[in-house]
């Protein structure tokens, strides 16, 4: 629902993660989740919707934010990678070392890394299985399809995750 409203007002968050989703209070016990709110922090990341990046968090960035300006698909995609953490408990999206490598490539402005390593992330994406039960696994995958074009808004993913609450 933040990220809906971020998107809304035209910005974007560019680096969400675990790290930066905070609970408004600490539950008694783990069955008090479903009463806490969630809240989205660290915005100094934040940048208008078309302006270049200027923070990301490799672990959790799509593709293509190290070719394209700012996009909500790109906070989806974050999100998706980060609902697969929580869940898991690990980050080993199948992209992780090659999203590293362009990361270094990114760094020392070798454009012509970058585009085959983004390439080469794509790739590995789009054969992805991440290791969850449904529904989650189909929300994941398309939250993190490398088509950017192909993710939900931020929106639809509040509302689906709605629906899945007990």
């Amino acid at each position: 629902e933040a990220l809906a409203y971020m998107h809304g007002k035209g910005y974007i968050h560019s680096d969400v993660k675990p790290q930066n989703i905070f609970l408004a209070k600490k539950p008694k016990d783990p069955s008090d989740l479903l009463n806490v709110d969630f809240k989205l922090g660290d915005l100094g990341s934040a940048v208008r919707v078309g302006k270049p990046i200027v923070q990301l968090s490799d672990e959790y960035a799509p593709p293509e934010a190290f070719l394209d300006v700012a996009k909500p698909g790109m906070n989806v995609f974050a999100l998706g990678i980060t609902l697969y953490v929580l869940l898991t408990r690990k980050n080993d999206r199948p992209d992780l070392q090659i999203m590293k490598m362009a990361f270094d490539c990114y760094t020392t402005n070798d454009t012509n890394c970058v585009k085959q390593k983004v390439e080469e992330s794509k790739r590995l994406l789009a054969s992805w299985d991440p290791e969850v039960n449904e529904p989650y696994k189909s929300l994941i995958k398309r939250m993190t399809d490398p088509d950017p074009t192909k993710r939900p808004t931020a929106d639809g993913v509040a509302k689906e995750l709605s629906k899945l609450q007990p």
